[in-house]
């Protein structure tokens, strides 16, 4: 499993509450989109092969960050 495989990434994910107390009073916001930045990330081609799954229309791997990852949250987080 790849997941137990990984070693934890420690990098902290922020809490709404710290999200919201660094916006609250500023004129201009910005949105992320938490779906399609995960899909910008891409994975290393050497790495690919390690995502790997079968479906009855043959076997894939992912070229970009799914959800579902260990350290993706903490990768997401340190990006953005």
């Amino acid at each position: 499993e790849l997941n137990a495989a990984c070693v934890t990434d420690p990098f902290p994910t922020p809490f709404t509450e710290e999200i919201l107390e660094g916006v609250a009073g500023r004129e201009i916001y910005s949105f992320t989109d938490g779906f399609s930045g995960y899909h910008q990330v891409r994975i290393a081609p050497e790495d690919q092969e390690k995502t790997t799954f079968t479906t009855e229309w043959g076997s894939f791997a992912y070229t970009v960050m799914p959800f579902g990852l260990k350290n993706a949250p903490a990768v997401f987080s340190r990006i953005v």
